[in-house]
């Protein structure tokens, strides 16, 4: 990555922080799928749920951030896509991809970050008119790991 390397070894760095923080959302999945068909019933299997869901959303909203000291999914194909032009044409990313990519996680933080910020984060009482449910959590999860594992092809097999 000819005239990146100071910026290619940032997101490197970035994106070693991102690829753990998705996986051990990923082994949270496992284990919550797990305790959820042993028979947990009641307030135990509410706590478990409350808990595990209440953990994946702020996983989910620490992946929209781009403020200047933040470190998130976004803020990383914000800048690939700032820089794509210095990219070499035979990397395993094409503009289209990226642009998907970013399309996806805005439509992830339009859907979720409100809800996330406002019920979960904050308890804010103001009601929100939106469809999240469990399950559209767990798919906006599993579509950011599709993300990330697109990406590892990028930062793992064009050096």
């Amino acid at each position: 990555m000819q005239g990146l390397q100071k910026e290619y070894k940032k997101w490197q760095r970035w994106f070693d922080l991102i690829w753990e923080d998705v996986q051990q959302q990923m082994r949270f999945l496992e284990i919550y799928k797990d305790l959820s068909v042993e028979n947990i019933q009641g307030d135990r299997m509410k706590f478990i749920e409350e808990c595990y869901f209440v953990q994946a959303a702020v996983a989910l909203r620490r992946q929209f951030g781009i403020q200047k000291d933040e470190i998130s999914l976004m803020k990383l194909l914000i800048q690939i896509k700032a820089e794509f032009s210095k990219i070499p044409q035979n990397c395993r990313l094409t503009e289209d991809e990226l642009n998907s990519f970013i399309k996806t996680v805005q439509n992830i933080e339009n859907k979720l970050g409100l809800y996330i910020d406002r019920k979960i984060v904050h308890m804010d009482k103001r009601p929100i008119a939106s469809d999240l449910d469990r399950k559209g959590m767990l798919a906006a999860l599993q579509s950011l790991a599709q993300i990330v594992g697109a990406l590892h092809q990028f930062f793992f097999h064009n050096q």
